[in-house]
């Protein structure tokens, strides 16, 4: 059985980070915090800890409505906010959108799609503006 990841999927992946980092840029700059959000979602999941927590506080009416992806990304933005002291949610999306690709990725190599098609595909859905921004 072959390696899943090789040293040239890093080196890929790696150069796919850094040009997402570098084309999301004068977002990252720009919008930098939650401020434009809504605090009423985002207030309920200051306090939760865990998954219980947050189907808890949904059966409880504290979470508005079931939108589990934005509020794990709400959550996370949170979570970085508590261990950096930084708020900026556009990089907890980029990274989030990254580990999506990442996942996808995989998805492709188990397929056994040809390296060179797999790494195109990467960067014309990562990088596309509709997708990414």
């Amino acid at each position: 059985m072959g390696k899943i990841c090789s040293n040239r999927d890093v080196c890929i992946l790696s150069l796919l980070f850094i040009c997402l980092f570098f084309v999301s840029w004068p977002v990252l700059w720009i919008h930098p915090t939650l401020n434009f959000d809504d605090f009423a979602l985002i207030e309920p999941l200051k306090k939760i800890s865990s998954l219980g927590d947050y189907i808890a506080a949904w059966q409880k009416n504290a979470i508005l409505d079931i939108a589990p992806i934005r509020d794990l990304s709400y959550w996370l933005e949170l979570q970085f906010e508590n261990l950096t002291g930084l708020r900026n949610s556009q990089l907890i999306n980029l990274v989030i959108w990254f580990v999506g690709l990442v996942g996808f990725d995989r998805i492709l190599s188990l397929l056994k799609v040809n390296q060179s098609v797999r790494y195109f595909i990467l960067f014309l859905i990562g990088l596309h503006p509709v997708l990414h921004n």
